[in-house]
């Protein structure tokens, strides 16, 4: 049982307890129902039949299609928490990468002036991310180098302030085209980097082939590994001459050791970059007449305490134990002056029940390119849970208000953590994170002062001098070129990690990696067909996939023969019509059974009338 500092913690915990129903004993990690075995060792049993395709293609050297299996092995078992490297694919995309074809490289390092960094994208997007995080490293870069940008996959325009960053500092972009295939992307950028880079940094999506293919081969530019999913699996641990870990905590670190098999020397820091507009650590906080104003424009009551909290909507979504919105209401009880204000969340019905409950004291205001004018309304911050949103934080922090950090039971890495933050103590539980947040509330003076020191952390580490700090140890331990690491077998991650992520991932993501994968597969061009391997395995997890594993395979593997004739998009509608229309609850798979138990009973009565 939890223990707890105060008899009004236990009393809300009490309160949560009963609108989550469980039991106050109970533990808050109760995800047995979600049978997280069974649904890892499917998911895991999909992958391993992605990629024993993925081997036949490359034995019988068509490269282009094994590459795709490869990737849509990744794709599979990437949202996934267990393993968080996968030895038999990295394995694979090497000896890929030795069969690209392409000319005879030359590699000419610059030695005497700028480095030439090469940042690859798969894509930018207009909005935070990879995105921000190569901007503002252009941005703080003190040196005479020249940093130049490649996107694999580029689909809508490039954000007008990557094009001016990338002109300020003389840089070039290059878009490759997303229409071609794996191996002309991967053969392009390995020549481009090898002509045109000192230094490669890779901001890739896990899953993706294309850059560990290109650099699967020694030599060449060293290649930096931005760990921006500290949290799931990726792809190209054989690859990365560094591992720079962006919030600078020890998880970061001890998991890439443990989990990933990655050397201790090959783990570096390098903290998420932040602009630097620091108010907190001025004499003076922000201005009475700057709160006025930002409130009027947000339609907010100047009287109001105004909480802010910052994530995708999907980060709210509740967990035994772990609902924000059952905390964020005895907040409001509690505090009948207090307004919430999401930024990232539409009004789903989470958040309308929760505005409802609260006589309108909620606001779910969705995506915001601008966040200054809610920073400047707001009187502190809270982060969302079960999944938290580091930079969200980090920029509020940045900003001057006071933090509540998730409560412990949405353990780091889904909680934030790291350098800048660890001076913050962690709420033990949720009834604990709700009295914090009432007693900040009532207390804004004394956040103030918690508020301001955080503040001072976050610049320290996350902006200007500090921030470059980091980055000169990180140029000091480039290698002077690239090269391959061995791969190590990795422990498997923690229980109470991978239960916590599948749970979470089953509220809003389907549990069919099959479907998923024959969907892929066939967009890709490829003729899904399961082997007898698969079939075992998808019968094994028949209670956790809907519909029935043995009408499902059936379904697979007629479509598969029969409909190979039609484009990709019209095989995978076909697929989903049957597996809709004789799904279990369906009227025409009700009615089959239904006609099956009745000529049993009929044949039971004809045989009793026989005797």
């Amino acid at each position: 049982m939890h223990t707890y500092n105060c008899k009004g913690t236990y009393y809300i915990h009490r309160r949560l307890a009963e609108k989550a129903h469980i039991s106050t004993v109970e533990e808050t990690h109760a995800f047995r129902g979600f049978r997280v075995a069974e649904r890892l060792a499917y998911k895991q049993a999909v992958s391993e039949w992605c990629l024993r395709n993925a081997e036949r293609c490359l034995e019988r050297d068509s490269l282009e299609e094994g590459l795709k299996w490869a990737q849509l092995s990744g794709q599979v078992i990437g949202v996934d928490y267990a393993p968080l490297t996968f030895l038999q694919l990295e394995r694979q995309l090497l000896i890929a990468a030795s069969r690209l074809p392409g000319s005879i490289l030359r590699w000419q390092p610059r030695r005497d002036t700028g480095k030439r960094w090469l940042h690859v994208l798969d894509e930018a997007l207009p909005y935070g991310g990879h995105t921000a995080m190569v901007v503002r490293w252009m941005q703080l870069d003190p040196h005479d180098d020249q940093h130049n940008v490649i996107l694999l996959n580029q689909r809508g325009s490039v954000p007008d302030s990557m094009l001016r960053t990338i002109q300020n500092k003389e840089g070039k972009l290059k878009i490759l085209d997303s229409g071609t295939s794996i191996v002309a992307r991967a053969s392009k950028l390995r020549q481009y980097a090898w002509e045109n880079s000192d230094v490669v940094v890779l901001y890739t999506y896990t899953h993706t082939v294309v850059a560990p293919v290109a650099f699967g081969i020694p030599g060449g530019p060293p290649v930096l590994y931005m760990n921006h999913a500290a949290h799931l699996f990726w792809t190209g641990c054989a690859v990365a001459d560094i591992v720079l870990n962006c919030r600078g905590s020890e998880y970061e670190r001890e998991w890439n050791i443990k989990f990933r098999g990655i050397d201790v020397g090959r783990n570096a820091t390098l903290p998420i970059p932040l602009p630097y507009t620091l108010r907190g650590c001025c004499s003076v906080s922000k201005s009475r007449d700057v709160q006025v104003a930002a409130r009027a424009a947000l339609s907010l009551s100047q009287e109001a305490k105004v909480i802010l909290t910052v994530g995708s909507g999907y980060k709210y979504v509740p967990l035994p134990g772990l609902n924000f919105f059952g905390a964020a209401e005895l907040i409001l009880q509690a505090c009948p002056n207090a307004v919430l204000v999401a930024v990232g969340p539409t009004e789903d019905k989470y958040w309308q029940r929760l505005r409802k409950s609260t006589n309108g004291r909620v606001l779910a205001l969705g995506l915001q390119t601008d966040l200054k004018k809610f920073h400047d309304a707001a009187d502190l911050y809270i982060e969302g849970f079960p999944f938290g949103s580091t930079t969200a934080l980090l920029e509020a922090a940045l900003q001057g208000l006071p933090c509540i950090l998730a409560p412990a039971t949405a353990p780091p890495p889904f909680g934030t953590d790291g350098i800048a933050v660890d001076q913050l103590s962690r709420p033990t539980c949720v009834a604990e994170y709700a009295s914090r947040v009432i007693d900040l509330v009532q207390n804004l003076e004394e956040g103030a002062a918690l508020g301001k020191a955080l503040a001072v952390s976050v610049a320290r580490h996350h902006t200007g001098s500090g921030w470059r700090d980091y980055l000169y140890e990180v140029r000091a331990r480039i290698p002077d070129e690239h090269r391959i690491y061995p791969l190590r077998n990795p422990v498997a991650p923690p229980e109470y990690c991978k239960n916590f992520w599948t749970a979470y991932l089953s509220r809003f993501r389907p549990s069919d990696a099959l479907t998923i994968a024959f969907g892929e597969a066939v967009l890709l061009g490829l003729n899904p067909r399961p082997d007898e391997i698969l079939k075992r395995a998808v019968i094994r997890a028949q209670r956790i996939r809907r519909p029935r594993s043995s009408q499902s395979l059936i379904i697979l593997s007629l479509v598969s023969r029969v409909t190979s004739w039609l484009s990709p998009r019209c095989r995978i509608r076909v697929y989903e019509f049957f597996i809709y229309y004789l799904r279990p609850s369906g009227r025409i798979m009700r009615m089959a059974w239904q006609l099956r138990s009745h000529f049993k009973t009929l044949g039971k009565v004809r045989r009793a009338h026989a005797r």
